[in-house]
């Protein structure tokens, strides 16, 4: 019974004018295109198993994205959030002064508009 189904017929799949398979070229370079797509992939993931590897992330950087001249705040949409609490199941706001204390300061330098530079030190917020 295995390959048959309910009929007891045989599972073929048949393409038109009682051909089962057509061979092509294109067919073929995808099958192989494949083949190495998981090869790699298989090579990748025993590497990182019999290895002990980290998986690598990709980085990009970009230099000079923003002028010394450029300003960010709040109208902007630059906006910083932050909290202290003790690391335990209440989700109640928690005041403690042992925790410490988290301070914003606002810190500014970088060239003027007459080619100087300058810093104007820290500014708490």
């Amino acid at each position: 019974m295995k390959g048959q189904d309910y009929f007891g017929q045989v599972f073929n799949m048949h393409l038109g004018s009682g051909f089962r398979s057509i061979k092509s070229w294109g067919g073929a370079i995808c099958s192989l295109f494949l083949f190495l797509v998981i090869t790699a992939y298989t090579l990748q993931k025993l590497d990182i198993l019999l290895y002990g590897r980290d998986v690598d992330l990709a980085m990009s950087t970009s230099t000079n994205a923003h002028s010394v001249f450029d300003e960010f705040d709040a109208s902007m949409g630059l906006y910083f959030a932050a909290a202290l609490t003790s690391y335990d199941d209440n989700r109640e706001p928690i005041d403690d002064p042992t925790f410490g204390e988290l301070v914003f300061n606002h810190h500014r330098w970088g060239r003027n508009s007459d080619g100087t530079v300058s810093a104007s030190g820290r500014k708490r917020i």
